[in-house]
């Protein structure tokens, strides 16, 4: 961590949506292990288990909480045989127990960071927060949310997050947001009206399932101000990259179908800025 707190270079390797599917992430490290391609992070955003949906009391049941417990712990020392540093936030495939403030991490070098803020490098910070809400179409109930069934649900969390207030720059603080920082967000859902949320399974009747609390957000004057980035998931197919004033939102779709997303970001006189991204997947 200390070595990456002193780049103005970093290689992002973004994972999605693995879906308890380890041979993928075999499968991607070959890849990048043949091609020579170096890693400085992994950020990994959401469902990296599979947990069935649906059935609300799973969240008291504890045998099965602990197996997908184990199940995403396989997925992050999986991921931790391409890069040690594993930065995660759990999605609505994941166990209740870790969108709890003070979870463990699943392991001693990986970091959960929902609903926490992270000091990467010099001026860079990086926010989290995962779950899902319902997703619409037609105006009638497509997924459920989890563990939020309501967007108002979500916001009583995420508004606090989003609204923080920023210290004087030189605090020092690994787990705030300066003056002058530039910042990344990472959530498992993406912001309402936008390609990387909109499902057109059936182009007359698309699939609703962004945040509009997120995009209010994220057009805000403070996310405008210090955000660059906001990488998500959740939404299989509804990959790619667009622009929401000074942010970009960035979706390379689920590794359980062989995608993930690959990001250099660099440092410039200012702030940090998102100098390339690619988004591939697995023959």
């Amino acid at each position: 961590m200390e070595e990456l707190r002193q780049k103005t270079r970093i290689r992002i390797l973004h994972v999605t949506d693995v879906h308890s599917a380890l041979h993928n992430i075999v499968a991607l490290k070959t890849r990048l292990e043949t091609r020579g391609e170096r890693i400085d992070l992994i950020l990994l955003s959401g469902d990296n288990a599979d947990m069935e949906i649906g059935a609300r009391d799973l969240s008291r049941d504890a045998a099965k909480i602990a197996r997908y417990e184990k199940d995403m712990e396989l997925v992050i020392r999986e991921l931790e045989s391409i890069h040690s540093l594993v930065v995660y936030v759990p999605g609505n495939h994941d166990p209740i127990t870790t969108f709890d403030l003070n979870a463990s991490p699943m392991t001693s070098t990986s970091m959960n960071l929902h609903r926490k803020c992270m000091r990467l490098a010099g001026n860079l910070c990086i926010i989290g927060f995962g779950g899902s809400i319902p997703a619409f179409k037609d105006s009638k109930l497509h997924w459920e949310g989890f563990p939020f069934e309501t967007e108002e649900d979500l916001a009583k969390e995420l508004d606090p997050l989003l609204q923080f207030k920023p210290l004087p720059s030189g605090s020092n603080r690994l787990d705030a947001i300066e003056e002058g920082d530039s910042v990344i967000l990472m959530t498992h859902f993406g912001p309402s009206r936008t390609d990387t949320t909109i499902v057109y399974e059936d182009i007359s009747q698309p699939i609703l399932s962004g945040s509009e609390t997120l995009r209010c957000h994220l057009e805000g004057d403070l996310l405008q101000k210090f955000a660059f980035l906001n990488i998500h998931g959740h939404s299989h197919d509804a990959l790619g990259k667009v622009q929401l004033g000074n942010v970009t939102i960035s979706n390379p779709g689920p590794l359980r179908e062989g995608n993930y997303g690959l990001y250099t970001i660099c440092k410039g006189s200012k702030s940090w800025r998102l100098t390339s991204c690619t988004y591939e997947i697995l023959d």
